[in-house]
């Protein structure tokens, strides 16, 4: 778990970093043209991504406890629906082929989440 969490922590930092200070350059990667309105949804995008680094980074020791499974409920829903996102996104045929590269990473995080949660510890008490 600790990995799961280390892993999406450094994900989200650099994902979050690269829309929050040069979107136009980091969406232009996936082959997408951003004009003003995309750039400013891209860096509050981005500045969501930090914040998730922050939480998957300080919740990486925490003990097993409600919140923690609460954390990772959050981080399974964040990944299953980026998943569905981005591949409804790339079946468009907008983005270039980079646009599968966060899907990657989003579906065996999801499956990663979703494993903690209700195969292996059961869904967060509430």
């Amino acid at each position: 778990m600790r990995l799961a969490l280390i892993v999406s922590a450094i994900l989200a930092l650099v994902f979050g970093v690269l829309f929050y200070l040069v979107p136009a350059q980091a969406v232009a990667s996936f082959g997408v043209i951003a004009d003003q309105s995309m750039q400013h949804m891209t860096r509050n995008y981005g500045s969501a991504l930090i914040g998730l680094a922050a939480l998957a980074w300080f919740a990486r020791n925490a003990p097993d406890s409600v919140a923690r499974r609460a954390i990772f409920l959050g981080l399974f829903v964040y990944f299953t629906l980026g998943s569905i996102s981005i591949a409804l996104f790339q079946l468009t045929g907008i983005p270039n082929v980079g646009g599968w590269f966060p899907f990657a990473f989003h579906v065996p995080l999801a499956i990663v989440f979703g494993y903690f949660l209700f195969a292996n510890r059961g869904a967060p008490a509430g």
